[in-house]
């Protein structure tokens, strides 16, 4: 299963997250409800569109813990700490990044197309 976000412009008017389009959390418990194998980063990023969007949003929104135990997500042991044992902030983008891919539980990758 291959997936793609829409174009910013095209079809969605943000009000899910407050103006920025797409939750990155919702984005990765669909994309483990229907066992995506690739996600494009094509649409709605600014890298490609040039308008901040739903992927620029995915980039600095924050997740906890007890966000993605409560979404029933897989949470990779030490996740959230660093080296040392130290709690470290995570974002919704490198949630996607760490978590998805055919050895996790959420058995999607990212890849630019």
């Amino acid at each position: 299963m291959d997936g793609e976000l829409f174009w910013s412009d095209q079809g969605f008017d943000g009000q899910a997250a407050r103006g920025k389009g797409v939750d990155g959390l919702n984005a990765a418990v669909r994309m483990r409800l229907h066992h995506y194998s690739s996600f494009s980063l094509a649409h709605s990023y600014s890298e490609r569109e040039g308008q901040p969007y739903s992927i620029d949003h995915w980039l600095s929104a924050t997740l906890s813990p007890e966000s993605l135990r409560q979404a029933a997500m897989p949470i990779a042991d030490g996740w959230f700490e660093d080296g040392f044992g130290q709690p470290v902030t995570r974002t919704q983008f490198e949630y996607l990044q760490d978590h998805l891919g055919y050895g996790s539980n959420l058995l999607a990758v990212i890849e630019v197309v």
